[in-house]
C-alpha cells in the first residue's frame, strides 16, 4: 500500500493523540502491515495500514485484540495500547483502508534472530507467561480472523488437492517430499480432534510467536510485552509452543538452500522448553505438557506442507525470490521433521524432565517413581493409539480403560495426560510390557498374552470390524478393502510386520526370492507339521478355524476376520501373523470341511481375484507331503505380491479347439506347471479342470509317477489365479507325493542332500519361486561363511553341509573377502532352491509336458516344440 505523507499525516491526525504531529516515517520491517512512527510534540505513536487482504474481519480483529489486551492489563502486564480516533472509534475504516494506532512502547529492542540459547529461553519464558495470564480468559469470545489456520487436517486436504490437480505439473518432480507428508498423514489430525473433544482446553493463541513480537526492556533485557496480536483467536497453546520451536531451533534459516546447514538444535528446545514450562507449568494440563515435543513436530510438518502445497500451484501464497524458492523451504522443514524424529526419545525425555522440575511429579515414599502410576502412563498412552490408529471410539475410552484395568485387579486411576506418538504398536508393547512387570502386574511368562489381550481390548469388535471393512469395500473397491485390513491388523499387532522386516530376503541369478523366517518354526516332515497345527480338547477345531477369532488358549485377541463370499459358498479371510511375502492371507472355507481341489475350485478362486484384482489366489495341493501344514480344513493363500513363477514366459503355447480367445502355456519355469490364459470365466474353469481330471489319474511308473495304489492317491494339482490384462490367468503346477525305497520323504520332494537348507515340503508359494528357509540357517551359514573366510575344513558339527560347502568353496577364491563369500552365500542358497524345485517337477522335460497336454486334444501353435 503506498500513501503519500500528506495523506498519512492527515490519517494520523484523525485519531485522539497528544501534541501536534511533528513527523510520520516508515517503521519496522513487517511483510503483512504497513507500518509507520508517528512522533508528536508530547510522545510517539504506531500508524499502521491495517491488511484487509489477509484480514477481511478488520472490526473482529480489533475487537480481539480489545478483550485481550484489557484482560492483561487487569493483571498488571503491560500490553499494547490502542489509542482511538477523535470520534471515539478503536479504528479507523472507509470503504478501502483500515487504520489504527498504538501508543508507542518506550525504552525497548528487539531481537529477530535467536542468538544464543539464553536468549531462546526468555522468549519461551515470555510467550508461556503471556499464556498464563490468559489461562483464565474464555478463548470462545475470541473470533477466527483466519479460519482454520492451524487445522492441520485440512491443511492436509489441500495439499493431496494440489498434489491431485498439479497445475503447472511439479508434482513429478517432488516425489519423496509428496510421500513425506503423505506418510504422516495419520498425525494431523491429533491436536484439532483433541481440542473438538475437550481432551485439550480452548485457549488463546497468539500465532505469530517469532523473537521480534516479544519487546524486551533496554536496560534490564526483561521481556516487558508481546506485541503483533493481529492472529490471536481461539486454539491451542501448542501451536504458539510448537511454532516457536519450529524456526527457533532451527540452525538455519527456512529458506536455506545447502540443507547440510540445517538441523534441529536440541540445545535450543531445551532451553525454550524451560522458559515456556517455568512459567506456564501450574495451567498447563497434563495432556498438554505431553503433547509439547509433537506440537514442534507438527507445526514444522503442517509449515512444510503448506510450502510444499504453494509450490505445486506455482507460487500462489507465500512471496518467493525465485521459481523454487518454496520448494527450497518445504526442504528444510522436512529436515527439521527427520532430525525431530531422530532425536525423539531424547525431546520427550527432555520434556519429561523440564515438566517435572517444575511441577513435581508422584513419588512414592523414598522419592521413587509410583510403578503403578507409570503403568496408568502407557494404558493412556495406549488408548491414545487406540483412538489414532484403531478407530477406538472416545465414547468406549474409559469402558476399555476398566476392561484393562480388571485384568490386574486395579481399583483406582488418576489421568496422566500421556499420549501416543507410536505408529506402530511394538515399542508401545515393549513399555507396557516394562511398566507392568515394574508393577508387579504379571511375570516374564505372561507379557505376550497380556499384551495381545489389551490390543485386543483395544481394537475393534469383529462386528465392528466388518462394518469398517465393508464401508471400505463398497466406497473404494476390494483392492483398497484389503490394504485398510491389512494396516489395520499390523496396527493392533496381528501380524508381526516388525519381526517380518527383520527376515533377511533376497533375489536369486535364477529369479526366485530367498527369505529366512525366524520367527516360523520348521517342521521336517509331514507328521511333525501336523502335530505342530494340532490343536487339543477340540475347540477349535484347527488352528484356522475361525472359532480362533479372540480365542485366548492361542492368544488370538487380536485376530479379525472378514467374509468373502467365493462361488455360493461362505467363506472368510485372515491375514497371516507371520507372513512371508506382502499382505499374506488365507481364505478360509466358514465349515470345516477336508482341504480338497475340484471344479468349483477354479471358479472360486476367480470370484476371489474379480472382487480383488490386485491379489492372487492359490489353493495347495490337497495331499500330504505337497499340500499345506492344514489339510483338514479347505482354505486358499494369496495377497498382494508377485511371485516368481507368475512372471515366468512361456516355453510353448497351445490352443484348445473350441475355446478361441484360451491358450495354453507350458512355463518356463523349474518344476511343471502349466497357465491357461482366457478372458472368459468358463473357458478358465473347463479347460483347468481337463488338466487336473488328467493328471490325477496319470501314471507312467517309468518315470515313477503313479496316480494311486494300495497306500492311496498320489496325485494332485494346485492352482493359481491372478487377474491381467489377459484376462484370467490360471498357473496349475502339477504334484506328486509318491514315495520309493531311494526317496522315503517324496520322489518329487526335496532330495536328501539338500535337506540341511530345507526339508520341509514344498507347498503352494515354494513351489512358485518364494523360498522360506528355516531360522536356523543364520548360524550356519555363518559358521560356513567364516570357515571359508578364515580358511578352515568344514565344522565337525556341520557335517550334513558338505555338499554347499563343497561348492560353496568353489565359488570363491582363496583370498575371497567377507563380502564376496557374503555373496556366495546368496548364490548357492539359490541354486539349491533351484535344484529342490527341479526334484519336484514330474515331468523332468518341458516336451514331456507338451505331450501330456496333446494326449488332451490340445494344439501346439508354432513355437511349441
Amino acid at each position: 500500500m503506498v500513501i503519500s505523507a500528506e495523506d498519512l499525516t492527515r490519517i494520523a491526525g484523525m485519531f485522539a493523540l497528544e501534541g501536534e504531529i511533528i513527523s510520520v516515517e516508515p517503521y519496522g520491517d513487517g511483510h503483512i502491515n504497513s507500518t509507520f512512527l508517528v512522533t508528536t510534540s508530547e510522545r510517539r505513536y504506531i500508524l499502521q495500514a491495517m491488511n484487509t487482504g489477509i484480514f477481511p474481519d478488520a472490526a473482529g480483529l480489533i475487537r480481539n485484540i480489545c478483550l485481550v489486551t484489557d484482560h492483561l492489563r487487569e493483571r498488571d502486564q503491560e500490553t499494547l495500547t490502542l489509542v482511538p480516533t477523535r470520534s471515539g472509534e478503536s479504528f479507523l475504516a472507509n470503504a478501502k483502508e483500515s487504520f489504527r494506532v498504538y501508543l508507542f512502547i518506550e525504552d525497548t529492542v528487539s531481537y529477530s534472530r535467536v542468538e544464543n540459547a539464553e536468549v531462546f529461553r526468555n522468549s519461551g519464558r515470555a510467550f508461556g507467561h503471556f499464556q498464563k495470564l490468559l489461562a483464565d480468559f474464555d478463548a470462545s469470545q475470541l473470533v477466527e480472523v483466519i479460519p482454520n489456520f492451524h487445522s492441520t487436517p485440512l491443511r492436509y486436504e489441500a495439499f493431496v488437492q494440489a498434489v491431485k490437480e498439479d497445475p503447472i505439473g511439479r508434482a513429478a518432480g517432488v516425489e519423496h517430499e509428496i510421500e513425506f507428508f503423505k506418510a504422516r498423514a495419520s498425525q494431523y489430525g491429533r491436536i484439532v480432534d483433541a481440542l473438538a473433544s475437550g481432551e485439550l482446553p480452548l485457549r488463546v493463541t497468539h500465532n505469530d510467536t517469532k523473537l521480534n513480537n516479544i519487546l524486551i526492556d533496554a536496560a534490564s533485557g526483561e521481556a516487558r510485552a508481546i506485541i503483533d496480536l493481529d492472529t490471536v483467536m481461539p486454539g491451542s497453546m501448542l501451536y504458539d509452543f510448537g511454532d516457536s520451536i519450529r524456526f527457533g531451533a532451527s540452525t538455519a534459516l527456512e529458506d536455506e538452500k545447502d540443507l547440510s546447514k540445517v538441523h534441529f538444535c536440541l540445545d535450543y528446545y531445551s532451553a525454550y522448553t524451560d522458559g515456556f514450562v517455568s512459567a506456564v507449568a501450574e495451567q498447563m494440563t497434563e495432556l498438554e505438557a505431553e503433547l509439547l515435543p509433537f506440537a514442534a513436530k507438527l507445526m514444522t510438518l503442517e509449515c512444510g506442507m503448506r510450502f510444499l502445497s504453494d509450490y505445486l500451484k506455482g507460487d500462489t501464497y507465500f512471496a518467493t525470490a525465485y521459481p523454487e524458492h518454496n520448494l527450497v523451504r518445504a526442504r528444510t522443514q522436512i529436515k527439521l521433521v527427520e532430525e525431530m524424529e531422530e532425536q525423539w526419545e531424547q525431546m520427550v525425555q527432555v520434556t519429561h524432565e523440564i515438566v517435572e522440575k517444575y511441577r513435581g511429579s508422584q513419588v512414592c515414599e523414598g522419592g521413587a517413581v509410583d510403578p503403578i502410576r507409570e503403568f496408568y502412563a502407557v494404558v493412556d498412552r495406549l488408548l491414545s493409539y487406540a483412538k489414532i490408529n484403531l478407530v477406538l471410539d472416545e465414547r468406549d475410552e474409559i469402558y476399555v480403560r476398566n476392561q484393562i484395568f480388571s485384568l490386574f485387579g486395579l481399583n483406582s486411576y488418576a489421568p496422566t495426560g500421556s499420549v501416543s506418538q507410536d505408529t506402530t504398536p511394538d515399542e508401545l508393547l515393549a513399555d507396557f510390557a516394562q511398566a507392568g512387570l515394574a508393577a508387579g502386574l504379571f511375570d516374564e511368562s505372561q507379557v505376550a498374552h497380556y499384551c495381545d489381550q489389551v490390543m485386543g481390548m483395544c481394537s475393534l469388535t469383529p462386528s465392528g470390524l466388518q462394518d469398517a471393512y465393508v464401508s471400505v469395500l463398497k466406497e473404494a473397491g476390494g483392492s483398497d478393502a484389503m490394504s485398510w485390513l491389512y494396516h489395520y491388523s499390523v496396527a493392533n499387532g496381528y501380524v508381526k510386520r516388525a519381526l517380518l522386516d527383520r527376515n533377511p530376503r533376497f533375489e536369486t541369478p535364477e529369479g526366485l526370492i530367498v527369505t529366512i523366517n525366524l520367527s516360523k518354526p520348521e517342521f521336517k516332515d509331514a507328521k511333525k507339521a501336523a502335530a505342530g497345527n494340532a490343536v487339543s480338547g477340540g475347540y477349535p477345531k484347527c488352528t484356522i478355524c475361525r472359532d480362533n477369532e479372540g480365542f485366548a488358549g492361542r492368544d488370538k485377541f487380536t485376530l479379525r476376520t472378514v467374509p468373502v463370499k467365493v462361488g455360493d459358498q461362505e467363506w472368510f479371510w485372515q491375514f497371516s501373523p507371520y507372513g512371508y511375502f506382502n499382505e499374506h492371507g488365507i481364505a478360509v472355507n466358514s465349515q470345516h470341511t477336508p482341504m480338497h481341489v475340484d471344479r468349483a475350485t477354479f471358479t472360486r478362486l476367480m470370484d476371489f481375484v474379480d472382487t480383488f484384482p490386485s491379489y492372487f489366489i492359490g489353493s495347495n495341493a490337497a495331499l500330504a507331503r505337497i499340500g499345506g501344514s492344514v489339510l483338514a480344513h479347505d482354505h486358499y493363500q494369496g495377497g498382494g505380491e508377485v511371485l516368481p513363477m507368475q512372471k515366468a514366459g512361456a516355453y510353448a503355447t497351445l490352443k484348445v479347439e473350441g475355446f478361441s480367445e484360451a491358450t495354453v502355456e507350458v512355463l518356463d519355469w523349474f518344476n511343471t506347471a502349466v497357465r491357461v490364459v482366457s478372458p472368459h470365466r468358463g473357458d478358465i474353469e473347463e479347460i483347468s479342470e481337463r488338466i487336473r481330471q488328467a493328471w490325477v489319474t496319470f501314471s507312467d511308473p517309468e518315470k515313477g509317477i503313479i496316480a494311486e495304489d494300495e497306500e492311496g492317491i498320489h496325485s494332485a494339482v494346485s492352482p493359481t489365479c491372478v487377474k491381467t490384462e489377459r484376462g484370467y490367468e490360471m498357473s496349475i503346477i502339477l504334484r506328486s507325493n509318491i514315495t520309493s525305497e531311494q526317496y522315503p520323504d517324496g520322489v518329487f520332494h526335496a532330495h536328501s542332500e539338500f535337506f540341511p537348507i530345507k526339508q520341509e515340503s514344498i507347498g503352494l508359494i515354494e513351489a512358485q519361486g518364494l523360498f522360506i528357509l528355516p531360522g536356523r540357517l543364520v548360524a550356519q551359514l555363518g559358521a560356513l561363511e567364516d570357515a571359508v573366510v578364515e580358511g578352515r575344513e568344514l565344522p565337525e558339527d556341520l557335517a550334513e553341509f558338505n555338499l554347499v560347502f563343497t561348492e560353496l568353496k568353489e565359488r570363491v577364491s582363496a583370498q575371497a573377502t567377507r563380502e564376496e563369500v557374503q555373496q556366495a552365500v546368496r548364490e548357492e542358497l539359490g541354486s539349491v532352491c533351484a535344484r529342490i524345485l527341479d526334484n519336484t517337477a514330474v515331468f523332468k522335460d518341458k516336451n514331456e509336458t507338451v505331450s501330456f497336454l496333446k494326449a488332451l486334444g490340445f494344439v501346439p501353435t508354432a513355437d511349441a516344440l
